[in-house]
């Protein structure tokens, strides 16, 4: 190779080197500068609620304000779900970005419905945390269209009961603007809705707008807009307006904008105060009460059942024809009509009230395994399939979902041995109405396999007081059967200590036999105990009376003990200890201790003991663990203990 050939290469290699370095330290400079760049990113996933007067810039607007530097954006469609929205497009792009640092999401408000949301708060925020995992998600709960927002049938309650639910299951908090939002209307008498009774006006969405903010940044001290404050927030405000009856030149009043930062600083720690502590907030519209609280305690899948023809009703093999029938309430149309064998006739009970339940009286013990109903329009969406021998302490065989009127049969899972069937309502198909049967059927089963031994059980499934006002056949609380644990223990051991002045006494309580309202068929004060055709002799947790091996004949009469207090949890030593009275139960002759770190009870750490003081004493807690209590009281009688029903968890 010449001289000047080699000057050339060395003359182009010196080039490259320096546009190298060059392209190295502007990569050194670029990524110094991400690393620098502290913008908090937050998506905006919802549908019309959100976009409206444009919600995400509003929040942007605002943090950026009070010294929060935020870059909003949103993946929005207009009268989408949750559910909906997790499968579209937009939307899926925008969660597979990444490096969200927080998450805002909305669901529909015409429709909502509590299964569908929490099923898509639970979807959308597990596709988040793939691609964002240090994500906090937050729910923005609006409010109910114009026409359910006030009275006793304010759908308010129904949205934030299952916000706050979903929130405490799924995600970090919840934007309670709903809350904020009926303060405005009904306190304040404002009204931000646009004319389709559903959309907000400007103020609305600033009323959105303060309760994400004050959720995103809990810290914030309550805002007051005066001078240059004022300024911007008006002119931030005008900035987004989306509704074509607004006016971008409007002089809003500083009062209402200082009311609506109050109610939605007062709301937003208030909810998201008991979100962290796993309390239970009340709704400022009212209280909403879940029909579904403890009537499934088994956690039975809910299915649907087969269609079936309706003349199967007609059939003699229905057994439950020409029984008698007691339901919650009567509106139009009586309770008997569901046993009548007339497909013309219909049971319709009071509307707008849930639970809701009915139950025929098949007049004697039967082995069945098969339930079916023929509803009219307005069906029952939820309900459950319950069993008793008393018509009051009852057992939950089924879980039923549907999605329209229909006629079905239910094959339960085993042959169950019961005299009473019910159906308990707890989720309504249409809004506005009650619950419609034209018939129900109950089959027997044609082969029941026999053992050596019969197992005895008292059904004890609780299901919540109806507030049904008419006809309604009060529900008692009923006892359940404490069987062997096989959780792997913990080390909390209890050590009973001596009672304080609480005195013994020898005095037995009364049995009362219940009330019925009905116009129908009133109960008998005796109980059949239930038998579970299929089940030998096993652990059955849902039993009132230990299991024998002695097949029992005739009636049974029970006296079981009132339900237990738990008066006071001390946690001491350091956390390792707790010291825990209990209320005395009249006749009760000891006490089962259930502690878990699982407020459900459903983790192998939980634990049972038996204790025959009120006060004794738990060892060997873990330090810092959280922990949760319940007790229910035993009364023995010969060889036979009667439980009473469980305390109220308490945490230690």
């Amino acid at each position: 190779m010449n001289v000047k050939l080699k000057k050339i290469l060395a003359m182009i290699l010196s080039v490259c080197l320096v546009f190298s370095g060059l392209t190295f330290f502007k990569g050194m400079e670029t990524n110094a500068a991400d690393k620098g760049d502290d913008t908090m990113n937050i998506l905006f996933i919802g549908n019309s609620m959100t976009y409206y007067n444009t919600l995400c810039s509003v929040v942007e607007g605002l943090a950026n304000h009070y010294g929060h530097k935020v870059k909003c954006t949103a993946a929005t469609n207009g009268g989408y779900t949750l559910i909906r929205n997790a499968k579209a497009d937009n939307v899926i792009t925008a969660i597979q970005k990444g490096g969200y640092d927080k998450v805002i999401i909305q669901d529909i408000v015409g429709s909502f419905d509590a299964d569908n949301h929490m099923e898509g708060v639970q979807t959308i925020t597990e596709m988040i945390k793939q691609y964002s995992p240090d994500a906090k998600i937050y729910s923005y709960e609006p409010w109910p269209t114009k026409d359910s927002i006030l009275g006793e049938n304010s759908k308010l309650p129904y949205f934030t009961y299952y916000y706050i639910k979903a929130a405490k299951k799924y995600c970090n908090g919840v934007a309670p603007a709903g809350e904020a939002f009926y303060d405005m209307y009904k306190t304040e008498g404002k009204d931000y809705y646009c004319t389709d009774g559903k959309h907000p006006m400007p103020l609305g969405t600033f009323v959105s707008a303060t309760s994400v903010f004050y959720t995103i940044f809990p810290e914030e001290a309550q805002k007051t807009f005066s001078g240059d404050d004022y300024t911007y927030v008006t002119n931030l405000i005008h900035k987004n307006i989306a509704y074509v009856g607004a006016s971008n030149t409007e002089v809003y009043d500083n009062d209402e904008l200082n009311k609506i930062s109050q109610y939605s600083y007062t709301r937003a720690h208030q909810v998201n105060e008991v979100i962290e502590a796993n309390t239970t907030y009340t709704s400022v519209a009212g209280e909403y009460v879940d029909a579904d609280a403890e009537v499934n305690p088994d956690e039975l899948e809910p299915i649907t059942g087969s269609d079936v023809d309706r003349s199967i009703f007609e059939a003699t093999e229905n057994i439950a024809k020409g029984c008698s029938v007691v339901a919650s309430s009567e509106k139009n149309d009586k309770a008997a009509n569901v046993t009548d064998g007339k497909l013309g006739t219909r049971w319709e009970s009071e509307w707008n009230v849930d639970p809701q339940w009915l139950y025929v009286d098949l007049g004697s013990v039967k082995n069945i395994n098969k339930v079916g109903f023929s509803w009219e329009g307005a069906y029952a969406k939820r309900y459950y399939v319950q069993i008793s021998n008393n018509a009051t302490d009852w057992k939950t065989v089924a879980a039923v979902k549907a999605t329209s009127a229909k006629t079905v049969q239910i094959t339960l899972d085993k042959t169950y041995s019961a005299r009473y069937v019910r159906m308990y309502g707890t989720r309504r198909g249409l809004d506005a109405y009650g619950y419609s049967m034209y018939e129900m059927g109950v089959w027997e089963a044609k082969e029941v396999p026999t053992t050596e031994t019969t197992t005895t059980v008292d059904v004890t499934t609780e299901a919540p007081t109806t507030k049904a006002p008419t006809t309604v056949v009060p529900t008692t609380e009923a006892p359940t059967t404490e069987a062997p644990t096989t959780e792997a223990p913990t080390t909390a051991e209890a050590t009973t200590e001596a009672p304080t002045t609480e005195a013994p006494t020898t005095t037995e309580p009364t049995t009362e036999s219940p009330t019925t309202e009905a116009p129908t068929t009133a109960k008998p004060t005796t109980e059949t105990p239930i038998t579970e055709a299929t089940t030998t002799t096993k652990n059955i947790q849902n039993a009132s009376t230990e299991i024998g091996t002695e097949t029992t004949v005739g009636p049974t009469v029970k006296i079981t003990p009132a339900k237990v207090k738990v008066k006071k949890v001390a946690r001491k030593a350091k956390g390792t200890k707790a010291k825990i009275s209990l209320k005395k139960v009249k006749g009760a002759t000891g006490y089962v201790v259930k502690i878990s770190t699982s407020k459900k009870f459903k983790k192998k750490t939980t634990i049972t003991k038996n204790v025959k003081l009120t006060t004794f004493t738990l060892k060997k807690l873990k330090k810092n663990k959280k922990y949760y209590i319940k007790v229910r009281a035993v009364r023995k009688t010969g060889k036979t203990k009667v439980y009473g029903l469980w305390s109220k968890p308490k945490r230690i």
